[in-house]
């Protein structure tokens, strides 16, 4: 039944747009303030939901090249290229699968928008709050799996561009200004706001305010320091590392700043950078201990990545505590090449005896059926009307919010298998999010635990490797795959 009603919604969503029709504001959140409440009394723990995979969209333009538009000007089913809509969160966001919720248009029109893939937690709803002005890039009205209830819907994360309410210039510039709040410009009280919201773990918050206070005081090389904490704690860590850079070079505290880019280069797995840094900080700081342990550690990584040097009795023990060990990746005398009618490969640099190490490969993006609450119901339509768990869904989250996170890793997962050889030569824009392409690549590359082997499909876990995604191969029944 599941998979029907997907296959009707995928064939509405392909019909003649007709235009929107207009919602009284006032219905829509007495009915929203219903559904708050029916979502507060549900206990999700026994609680089936589904989830459609199909071909998301995402939009490639900048913001500079698109023109606004409104809800009374858009269509359903329909994607308005070369728009862009400017809406405020007017109701409290619920996480169902995506995260819904209701949104105002500048006329004042009203329509319920859903997010997906924007947070590996699906429960987290604090990175959008009520009262957030965004800026939704190409929007899409599309039918749900309801009949014809209608929707704005955004799957990539790169297609919502959040705005600062107390900007008033930028606001002003698309025509937003009657949403501007005015706010103080004390630095230093924004600051000290943000560094409270830091120690609260809310790192997103943190972000907007050190934003807003560089926005009034640009040369404060603090601020740029501030900033990169907080991306360290989110991952960021390229963004990261820009941010301690300019910080450095605008004077800043040398010792925090060249620490901060050592730890930035070390989640972006560049061993030598890091080292670098950790030993600039020795060298003119030589009491810093964080600086002396955080060097032992790039140097092992460097020579587990340059000499395949690895303790795999201790990473064993060690994977039965955390399974996401900190160890470098390896690539042995292998490489991946283009082979013909098969797209990319792995072949051999050279003859390789018995008992090489071919590769150490930790996953770009891992995810647990444990970590989704109640039971899931994921129809794929991109593999054939496949039946498909909590974790597999997750992994297309998790991957994207890697990417985001992580632009710099953008080219390197965009080169696998998405179903289409030819795709695979197609290049993205670092900073953008192909969502369609990345749900087809983690449908096609995803390894799974053995949970699937014993035949508990569904509680399986689920794993994207880049380097082992390569290889071209007829597994045997002596097989063993460890996670």
């Amino acid at each position: 039944m599941q998979i029907a009603a997907a296959k009707e919604a995928e064939l509405l969503n392909q019909s003649k747009p007709v235009a929107w029709t207009p919602r009284n504001p006032f219905e829509e959140h007495m009915r929203w303030q219903m559904k708050l409440e029916s979502f507060q009394a549900t206990d999700f723990a026994n609680v089936t939901r589904s989830t459609v995979l199909s071909s998301a969209l995402s939009s490639k333009q900048q913001l500079i090249k698109l023109s606004p538009t409104t809800l009374k000007e858009m269509k359903v089913p329909k994607i308005h290229f070369g728009k862009y809509l400017i809406c405020k969160v007017v109701d409290v966001p619920l996480p169902l699968i995506g995260i819904s919720t209701l949104v105002e248009d500048l006329n004042g029109d009203v329509e319920e928008m859903i997010i997906y893939n924007f947070s590996y937690n699906i429960n987290d709803v604090s990175w959008l709050k009520e009262g957030s002005i965004l800026i939704i890039k190409e929007p899409r009205l599309r039918y749900g799996l309801q009949g014809k209830a209608v929707s704005l819907r955004i799957d990539s994360p790169t297609d919502i561009i959040f705005t600062d309410s107390t900007d008033e210039e930028f606001l002003s510039k698309i025509g937003a200004s009657k949403w501007h709040k005015p706010s103080t410009k004390d630095v230093e009280l924004i600051r000290k706001n943000a560094n409270d919201l830091f120690l609260k773990g809310k790192f997103d918050d943190a972000l907007m305010l050190y934003n807003r206070a560089i926005r009034y005081s640009p040369d404060l090389p603090i601020l740029y320091l501030n900033k990169a904490s907080a991306y360290l704690r989110k991952n960021s860590f390229s963004k990261a590392y820009e941010a301690a850079k300019f910080g450095l070079e605008k004077g800043g505290d040398r010792e925090k700043a060249l620490l901060r880019m050592g730890m930035a280069a070390y989640g972006m797995k560049q061993w030598k950078i890091a080292a670098k840094h950790f030993a600039e900080v020795l060298k003119d700081f030589a009491k810093n201990s964080s600086a002396e342990e955080q060097l032992k550690r790039a140097t092992a990584r460097l020579n587990e990545q340059e000499k395949g040097k690895f303790n795999f009795k201790e990473m064993y023990v060690m994977s039965k505590e955390n399974a996401e060990l900190d160890v470098s990746d390896y690539c042995g005398p292998i490489k991946i090449t283009k082979i013909e009618g098969k797209g990319r490969g792995i072949v051999a640099t050279n003859d390789i005896k018995k008992g090489t190490l071919l590769v150490v490969s930790k996953s770009f993006a891992t995810s647990y059926s444990k970590d989704f609450t109640g039971n899931l119901i994921s129809i794929n339509l991109i593999r054939n009307n496949e039946v498909g768990t909590a974790a597999e869904m997750l992994q297309t989250i998790r991957a994207m919010e890697n990417l985001h996170k992580n632009p710099q890793r953008a080219q390197e997962v965009y080169q696998l298998f998405s179903g289409n050889l030819d795709e695979n030569d197609d290049e993205n824009p670092d900073d953008y999010i192909d969502a369609a392409r990345i749900q087809k690549i983690c449908a096609f590359n995803c390894f799974s635990t053995e949970e699937s082997i014993r035949g508990d499909h569904l509680k399986e876990d689920s794993h994207l490797f880049i380097l082992p995604s390569y290889f071209n191969h007829s597994c045997i029944g002596k097989l063993r795959v460890v996670f």
